[in-house]
């Protein structure tokens, strides 16, 4: 039904224009409504950290966190091409580090960095951040070196167009006016800029 189909695809479906698609994955990112400025994360707020592992293309991350009335902020991104994983693995703790300090067992950390492996007393290592920390399921060598550097990564549950569901569905307006996803905007402009160009 051409109703269904958005409105700037339809002159490509009626008359086989050119339509530029840019964007249209997510058409209801709106920055004037969920960019927001930073603010404090409350200790309470579980942390979900979703990586996109890369050699070729750059290796990002998006650090999130779920609010007591379970709205999303993302509040802190990560791309960067070329480094080795424990190079990638100390800059993700260290923006954990920053902006979520109550997550981090500090102790841990330090030995981590300091010896550039686990400790003995530290073979758990959901001790070293207090975080969910999800990739992609077929990324099982990356999962694996991460892991010996304090990162234990799950196995994503959803597959690609579920998960494009889903942020869209965070993108919407709830009863109360706000989005279910909010994005510091200043922490994010690499979210910010690959949510725009998504198609």
């Amino acid at each position: 039904q051409m109703g269904d189909i958005p409105e700037r695809m339809r002159p490509a479906r009626l008359h086989g224009d050119f339509v530029d698609a840019t964007g249209l994955i997510w058409p209801q990112l709106d920055e004037r409504v969920h960019v927001v400025d930073e603010y404090p994360l409350q200790a309470q707020w579980p942390l979900v950290i979703g990586i996109d592992p890369g050699y070729r293309h750059p290796f990002g991350a998006v650090f999130m966190a779920v609010k007591d009335d379970g709205g999303v902020v993302a509040f802190a991104d990560y791309k960067q091409r070329g480094l080795l994983i424990r190079e990638h693995a100390k800059s993700m703790i260290e923006i954990v580090k920053q902006h979520a300090p109550h997550a981090v067992n500090h102790q841990a950390v330090k030995w981590l960095f300091e010896t550039g492996r686990m400790g003995p007393e530290h073979d758990h290592v959901d001790d070293v951040v207090e975080a969910r920390w999800v990739m992609d399921r077929t990324a099982n060598q990356f999962r694996r070196e991460l892991m010996e550097y304090g990162i234990a990564c799950k196995r994503s549950d959803s597959k690609v167009r579920a998960g494009i569901d889903r942020v869209g569905a965070m993108l919407e307006l709830r009863a109360e006016g706000v989005p279910g996803l909010e994005i510091m905007g200043e922490r994010c402009p690499n979210l910010i800029q690959e949510m725009r160009m998504y198609c």
